[in-house]
């Protein structure tokens, strides 16, 4: 069994300090690869994925080119529960190809494990080797740490996908423009949200619409949606 490690219990603050931890971890529980992967529903009906690996890169281009992560089973089996997976050859029933390719990259052995957050917002966490097969004594032996480690990368990689979108809007919502999307969010109608702040109705309306733009949503629950991924509307006062 392995000891608790205290390190963490710290989200990493860049691409590289994530880079490290994971590497470091996937040495001390004995694998030689590792990979995270996060999928932001930003649309809704086309989620974001983004994928951070120490894969030979030859195979994690192969693996983005080809869009494996739609067919792969290990995926469609986490984002349906929350237990760790062993992988073998039952589990790629149906995706033969992809898994010899795999393997013929040193990737034979492996487990994965999922997050979800109360946002749908999911993780996923691989670990891979060449040799020795993951069983399920070793599953629950390394459990802790990688259950800590998933929710640190998945910390990680959320920021750092709402940095990334955020930096795509033309300007950030002003305070006023928080607040009226968090009434809005609470199921206040633009007339409620006018007696509640002291303004006319005219001015919610005008400052609804700005929201809707900058999100670059279609209509306001869109927008409210999108706030809500995104974790702005926590910054109103």
């Amino acid at each position: 069994m392995l000891r608790p490690i205290s390190w963490l219990n710290e989200v990493p603050q860049s691409s590289l300090e994530l880079t490290a931890c994971l590497s470091r971890m996937a040495t001390l529980l004995e694998f030689e690869y590792w990979a995270i992967g996060t999928r932001f529903p930003l649309p809704l009906t086309r989620p974001r994925v983004a994928l951070v690996t120490s894969y030979p890169k030859a195979w994690e281009q192969r693996y983005v080119d080809q869009g494996y992560h739609r067919i792969d089973p290990s995926v469609a089996l986490c984002l349906g529960q929350r237990r760790p997976i062993a992988w073998n050859d039952q589990l790629f029933e149906g995706a033969e190809e992809m898994w010899d390719e795999a393997q013929s990259f040193g990737l034979k052995e492996g487990c994965s494990q999922s997050s979800r957050d109360s946002l749908g917002i999911v993780s996923m966490l691989t670990f891979a080797r060449s040799s020795s097969p993951v069983g399920d004594a070793e599953l629950r032996a390394k459990g802790r740490e990688m259950n800590a480690l998933l929710e640190l990368a998945h910390k990680f990689m959320l920021q750092s996908m709402r940095a990334q979108i955020l930096e795509e809007f033309s300007s950030p919502l002003s305070s006023r423009e928080i607040e009226i999307l968090r009434w809005a969010a609470d199921g206040k109608t633009g007339k409620d949200i006018a007696q509640i702040l002291g303004i006319s109705l005219a001015t919610v309306r005008f400052h609804t619409a700005k929201s809707i733009t900058k999100l670059h949503a279609p209509n306001l629950q869109s927008a409210i949606a999108r706030a809500l991924m995104l974790d702005v509307l926590q910054d109103a006062r």
